[in-house]
């Protein structure tokens, strides 16, 4: 198994698998996915043998300003979005980190989401979901992602052991996310603890 960032000839072998792997009211649409795939502040693995497209993965990430406690009014260029006291979310700014300082009192935080990973039919069980999963994190790490979020289905029990399996825990639960008012789990891990280990 290859495993490589996707290019835009990809798009109709990514998009097959799409097809595949969802009924049509839980795909993601054509224009959607093209968007997702093409967005400078994500990336997409793509996992290939003999090539064939056998899966694929797409993560992104944003960049936020939050306030420290403590530090007095809001700096030029970090505006309260959220009331309240303590840490407060900033202005968020899409897209990679941008690599200016963040302005005295701020701190930048980058939180990294995964659209969705997915492994043809006849290809699962064989760890290709689990390398993916693998190969998206590096690159949120690589981007300043501090944590990984994402969704999955209540009803998804494959996907839900693989995340757990990697130290995704369940973080709280969101209804009527998926069509026919199913609900979605929301998990989490903190990424930037692997720096230390």
């Amino acid at each position: 198994m290859i495993y490589r960032p996707y290019t835009h000839q990809d798009f109709a072998a990514l998009y097959a698998i799409e097809e595949l792997c969802f009924e049509p009211l839980f795909r993601f649409g054509r224009r959607s996915m093209r968007q997702f795939v093409s967005r400078s502040n994500a990336v997409t693995w793509l996992a290939e043998e003999d090539g064939a497209l056998k899966g694929f993965a797409i993560v992104e990430w944003t960049e936020r300003k939050l306030r420290l406690s403590g530090s007095g009014p809001s700096p030029p260029g970090c505006k309260d979005v959220l009331p309240g006291g303590g840490p407060s979310l900033m202005g968020c700014k899409n897209g990679l980190p941008s690599n200016r300082p963040s302005p005295p009192g701020c701190k930048s935080r980058v939180t990294a989401y995964i659209q969705t990973i997915e492994v043809a039919p006849e290809a699962r069980r064989r760890g290709i979901g689990r390398a993916l999963l693998g190969h998206i994190e590096n690159s949120a790490l690589a981007a300043g992602a501090e944590w990984i979020r994402l969704h999955v289905d209540e009803e998804n029990a494959g996907a839900i052991r693989l995340y757990e399996a990697q130290g995704y825990y369940c973080q709280g639960r969101r209804e009527e996310y998926y069509p026919q008012g199913r609900a979605a789990l929301i998990y989490v891990k903190r990424l930037d603890c692997r720096r230390e280990s």
